[in-house]
């Protein structure tokens, strides 16, 4: 999240494409795909994007700014640490939102070779152990909905 630029410096850049509305990330293996941003991601990054061009580091090719210049992997740990304090919520490291992530596509039916896409996954596997932290919860809710003495009611 970090390494993400304005504009491709070169080919093994991660980097943000605001008319396409996508991040364009650098994963293992170094194999570039797309990940999409949904209408409210894009509008917040829209308005970062401008209050960031008054930034007294605003030329830094790097999209994330701090106070001193680019964010750095601990000022990410430091500033999500702070933002969970602000809410009143337990610590989340960030590697927590991938698992979110995943959970959310399978739960909304996403397929899972788009999900394995945009993660950036080879193989099934992966999506499976990233999707396990919220795998009972998927399947109480689907007992629910296919719940058989609910369907005789009918």
């Amino acid at each position: 999240m970090v390494s993400i630029k304005l504009a491709p410096e070169t080919r093994q850049d991660s980097f943000v494409d605001l008319d396409e509305g996508v991040f364009w990330v650098i994963g293992k293996g170094r194999r570039q795909r797309r990940v999409p941003l949904g209408k409210s991601a894009r509008k917040a990054l829209d308005s970062y994007v401008f209050a960031r061009s008054r930034h007294p580091k605003a030329g830094s090719p790097y999209l994330w700014l701090g106070e001193r210049g680019r964010i750095v992997p601990s000022g990410l740990f430091q500033g999500l640490e702070r933002r969970c304090e602000q809410a009143g919520i337990a610590r989340i490291h960030p590697h927590q939102f991938r698992h979110t992530y995943a959970h959310k596509l399978v739960q909304a039916n996403v397929n899972d070779a788009d999900i394995m896409y945009t993660s950036g996954w080879k193989d099934r596997g992966m999506l499976m152990r990233y999707g396990a932290s919220a795998a009972a919860e998927r399947a109480i809710e689907a007992s629910r909905r296919a719940s058989p003495a609910d369907r005789l009611a009918e």
